[in-house]
């Protein structure tokens, strides 16, 4: 009996390595930094226009900076950070961008509970508590794009 037909603990462990030693990549998380900087400053961009501008309320101004940085990132990692994943059944790009919205949606819960906490409780200026929050989120975001959104471990 094969390690994939059975649960047992020393399968689990392989099973483990093996998708721990896939979605860690050296060259595809350095990519995949590269490309969360640049969404990084798209998020912190849009943010400052809707507050200096529009000036809504600042969970508002967030959001708005994180739709426009996951979209922007979402292209970026399709077409140059996992763009060598061999293809499967879960290939289809509508079901990736769904995937990497909810995904990124957690993760933005995260980085926008950090922003506004670090805003409202501590006076943190918001582009910079927006940072801390986006830093938050990152390898939480990287672990759960590689394995549900582009599945590098079953390629």
């Amino acid at each position: 009996m094969g390690c994939y037909d059975s649960v047992s603990n020393s399968c689990l462990a392989t099973l483990l390595l093996e998708v721990r030693a896939s979605v860690w990549s050296g060259s595809r998380f350095a990519q995949f930094l590269l490309v969360g900087l640049f969404g990084m400053f798209i998020d912190n961009a849009v943010l400052a226009l809707l507050m200096e501008g529009w000036q809504p309320p600042l969970v508002l101004a967030a959001l708005g900076g994180k739709e426009a940085s996951i979209a922007t990132m979402f292209i970026l990692n399709e077409l140059w950070t996992f763009a060598e994943t061999p293809p499967n059944q879960n290939r289809w790009i509508g079901a990736r961008l769904a995937r990497s919205h909810l995904v990124r949606f957690i993760g933005a819960g995260v980085g926008v509970s950090v922003l506004m906490a670090l805003n409202q409780m501590f006076g943190v200026w918001y582009l910079f508590a927006n940072i801390i929050g986006i830093g938050a989120g990152f390898i939480f975001n990287y672990t759960l794009e590689s394995t549900i959104t582009w599945q590098v471990h079953r390629a």
